[in-house]
């Protein structure tokens, strides 16, 4: 996969944090830099927490490849993300989809509360709200080719995908490169290398 060359946006100090939310552009351009550290301020409010990782799954998909099948390469077929469960991001994930193309394809958002009601997706965020269930889910998309995403504790070791925490105001993330080789998705070896990794086999997981 080909990707731009990352530059450092100028970012904002953490004392411009009373600036965050008028200067959304800047914040989300630092998270597309940012994400090139394995953790990331979450800047301590709820909000902003959700705008960095809006952004960063935002970004995960310029280093994800779905087999030709899938998503056809030299194409503008759209790419679908799709939020199972509680929405925690508001419209921060319409914004960007509005906003940002990923490698020239549109991104396009889908929510709802069972995986038969949002149909097809390219990538899946399974909300905490969903935590009871979340073997259940996991189980049931692991024959198909979807990305998964959530930020519930343990996510990535369950056989999650990828999995977001928050801790001491920064969010990490790991990859279950178990659970994305059984999807026959490819994950860019320059996220892999910012990644905690995980597989099958690690403690907690499945």
């Amino acid at each position: 996969m080909r990707n731009a060359e990352l530059r450092a946006p100028q970012c904002l100090r953490k004392t411009d944090v009373a600036f965050l939310v008028p200067a959304r552009p800047l914040i989300l351009a630092c998270v597309v830099w940012l994400v090139g550290a394995t953790a990331i301020h979450a800047q301590a409010v709820s909000a902003t927490e959700y705008e960095l990782k809006a952004a960063m799954i935002h970004q995960f998909l310029s280093f994800v490849e779905w087999p030709e099948d899938v998503l056809a390469p030299d194409t503008h077929d759209s790419i679908t993300v799709c939020v199972l469960g509680d929405d925690p991001f508001g419209s921060i994930l319409d914004d960007l989809a509005e906003k940002q193309t990923v490698g020239g394809r549109p991104v396009s958002i889908r929510r709802g509360a069972e995986l038969q009601v949002l149909g097809f997706c390219h990538a899946v965020f399974i909300s905490s709200s969903e935590r009871r269930r979340v073997a259940e889910l996991l189980d049931a998309l692991s024959n198909v080719t979807v990305l998964t995403v959530g930020d519930m504790d343990g996510f990535a070791n369950d056989g999650g995908m990828i999995g977001l925490t928050s801790e001491d105001n920064k969010i990490h993330f790991a990859v279950n490169i178990d659970a994305v080789a059984a999807s026959n998705l490819t994950v860019s070896s320059r996220l892999l290398r910012l990644a905690t990794i995980v597989r099958r086999g690690s403690a907690g997981a499945r």
